[in-house]
């Protein structure tokens, strides 16, 4: 076991590489930096380049590279496709799925937040506020009541229904109209 007590003018614990670079330091305030002297958040990462995060929340995860930060979430379960990553590449936060080494993507672009207010579903590149890319033949947007009704459908051939799962027509409905005007 264990146990280091800090005083109050010095940080509790840290690690320096042989040329003086920060690789761990523990601060009074209980945050914690990986590569970083001075961390910014709870726990702050380092792993290349140099950050520029000035502050904001204090609380949290915050992680620094020049080449595209990456949280990689692992299920050690028995489920496929176990491994999802969040990148950040600039322009966007990219949400997917990966083998099982963790090396390359299953499903890229599962849902993506574009700097640009913009969020995608299945697509890397929304075209407007939100974007939906049809996958196989899924319906494109499938809106259900809480029993698992169909209210709202739009299918990946573009034909739309209200209260039908199947429509049979470019808009279809099931059940009464009513217009105004």
């Amino acid at each position: 076991s264990l146990a280091l007590q800090g005083v109050a003018s010095a940080n509790p614990f840290s690690i320096n590489s042989s040329t003086g670079a920060a690789l761990l330091n523990v601060l009074t305030n209980g945050r914690v930096g990986i590569g970083v002297e001075t961390p910014l958040q709870t726990l702050h990462l380092l792993t290349s380049g140099t950050s520029g995060y000035t502050g904001g929340a204090q609380r949290g995860l915050l992680i620094t590279d020049n080449v595209g930060p990456r949280i990689v979430m692992e299920n050690s379960g028995s489920v496929s496709q176990k491994v999802f990553l969040i990148k950040n590449d600039g322009e966007q936060l990219d949400f997917g799925t990966m083998n099982e080494a963790g090396s390359a993507f299953v499903n890229q672009n599962v849902f993506v937040v574009h700097r640009l207010n913009r969020v995608g579903v299945n697509t890397g590149t929304p075209r407007a506020t939100l974007s939906i890319e049809g996958s196989g033949s899924d319906p494109l947007v499938h809106f259900t009541s809480p029993s698992d009704a169909s209210r709202f459908i739009i299918t990946n051939n573009g034909l739309v229904g209200i209260n039908s799962n199947t429509p049979m027509s470019t808009f279809s409905v099931q059940g009464e109209v009513s217009m105004m005007g």
